[in-house]
């Protein structure tokens, strides 16, 4: 499990929240964050969350001064670009829902970031137009049956 979307009011949220870990646990292994130049002494876990604020990028002033002062030599930013071909290079990864997908919109993001198949319940009544969407984006779905989320 890489990405948990829970307690969001909103289906999408939970997909975009889960989308967002993905993509920081995936982009954690780009050559660029791999590549950072730590000086000596920098603690393990001092440099797990200065590679998650590379990742991140949205520094204040007074952040990215301390964060600098990680390194030895201060790394070229992870642009925007970069990121994007990187997780296109993404698919494989698996989307289960303990509720059913009610619009399309979250299989829209999730095809962002990778989702090839997705695992839901279903029982909705837009089901044949989630499944048209997965086949839009050629994921495989699969229906459980078994609801676990109930308002």
């Amino acid at each position: 499990m890489v990405g948990i979307g829970a307690g969001q009011q909103s289906w999408v949220d939970c997909v975009k929240l889960a989308g967002q870990k993905v993509a920081t646990f995936m982009l954690r292994q780009h050559p660029q964050v791999l590549g950072l130049k730590f000086k000596a002494g920098v603690k393990r876990q001092d440099r797990v969350n200065a590679r998650v604020r590379y990742i991140e990028g949205d520094f204040t002033v007074e952040e990215r001064a301390r964060w600098e002062a990680n390194f030895e030599e201060v790394p070229e930013p992870l642009t925007s670009d970069t990121k994007e071909a990187y997780m296109k290079e993404l698919s494989g990864v698996i989307l289960s829902s303990d509720a059913f997908f009610p619009f399309r919109d979250g299989i829209d993001h999730a095809s962002k970031v990778g989702v090839s198949f997705v695992v839901q319940p279903g029982g909705s009544v837009a089901d044949a137009a989630i499944i048209e969407c997965c086949d839009e984006y050629n994921m495989g779905m699969c229906m459980t049956g078994v609801r676990l989320f109930h308002h």
